[in-house]
């Protein structure tokens, strides 16, 4: 099972519109109330492009724009976190554009990160250890 790191204080948390996007008055403002909340707790929030556009079907963007959209999120370090904006019923349509391989690649290699810091960090040890004998 591969489980993602735990968002932090001072962490990013990007929100991308993989299909509809907020153009409604009404959720534009609990947007920014949501990310009002999120900056209050301590995160960074930035957002894509589509975030705020929607055509008549409520798609944000063409398929290909909101895949280079959520494909960049991944390129960026400082992101530790990725929201989708609003529904995905387009989202499908997107999907052959979606940089698969990256997101293993990153997978992977945060697997092997995880695997190096718990061979290098001491193991825990409980008990009372008597270190009398021991020249120091």
């Amino acid at each position: 099972m591969i489980f993602p790191k735990y968002i932090k204080k001072n962490d990013t948390i990007a929100v991308t519109a993989p299909s509809n996007g907020i153009t409604d008055e009404i959720k534009i403002k609990r947007f920014n109330k949501g990310v009002e909340q999120l900056k209050n707790r301590g995160y960074n929030v930035e957002f894509t492009d589509s975030v705020f556009k929607a055509d008549k079907r409520g798609v944000s963007n063409t398929a290909k724009i909101r895949a280079e959209e959520f494909n960049r999120l991944f390129d960026k370090n400082e992101v530790t976190g990725i929201i989708s904006a609003a529904g995905g019923d387009y989202l499908m349509e997107m999907l052959e554009y979606v940089d698969f391989e990256k997101i293993k690649a990153n997978q992977l290699e945060n697997s092997n990160l995880i695997n190096l810091r718990n061979y290098l960090l001491p193991k825990l040890m409980s008990g009372e250890l008597d270190l009398s004998n021991i020249d120091i």
